[in-house]
């Protein structure tokens, strides 16, 4: 019951991190910049939106750990290459987390509007550049972390049909 209620929030917590990443990139974005006008009021909307993905970035990479600690224990000739690749996102996926909680609060100061009265473009469109290139690829590390996971529950023995190919269980 456990595994199976650590790997449902796994997965839960990685579709709620990525998939609303996803959502709000390709929907809501395009959606608020053509009904708000611009760009730049779209950010200040993108500017909040991104600290709760950060913070659900943050839970989900703890349940990432937990899984990926978990599966390390088995041993299997047949899955090494599926823990390998596991354990590399969950370190692309640990590292992107890390380099976006930088990059945040610098493009929120550039975002300030300073004595002219307008932001600092040059400065952050490189800069979200940077911000948009790391976050495509954490996407893509996580849709790789959850390949390996699947392919590991596949050739991981699972604790219930062992027991149901016990002779103890058979009696019962």
């Amino acid at each position: 019951m456990v595994i199976l209620l650590r790997r449902f929030c796994c997965f839960l917590m990685l579709g709620y991190w990525q998939g609303g990443f996803l959502f709000y990139s390709s929907v809501v974005v395009p959606l608020g910049t053509k009904i708000l006008g611009g760009p730049k009021e779209q950010g200040a909307i993108t500017q909040e939106v991104t600290d709760y993905l950060n913070l659900v970035g943050g839970v989900a990479l703890a349940f990432l750990c937990w899984e990926t600690l978990a599966l390390s224990c088995h041993h299997s000739l047949s899955s090494r290459c599926w823990k390998w690749l596991q354990r590399v996102s969950f370190l692309i996926l640990l590292i992107t987390w890390f380099v976006l909680l930088y990059l945040h609060p610098l493009m929120d100061t550039l975002l300030e509007e300073g004595e002219t009265g307008h932001f600092q473009r040059q400065l952050f469109r490189p800069l979200h550049r940077r911000y948009l290139w790391v976050s495509t690829i954490q996407w893509g590390a996580s849709l790789l972390f959850m390949l390996a996971s699947v392919a590991l529950w596949k050739s991981t023995p699972n604790s219930n049909s062992a027991k149901s190919k016990s002779p103890e269980s058979n009696m019962q």
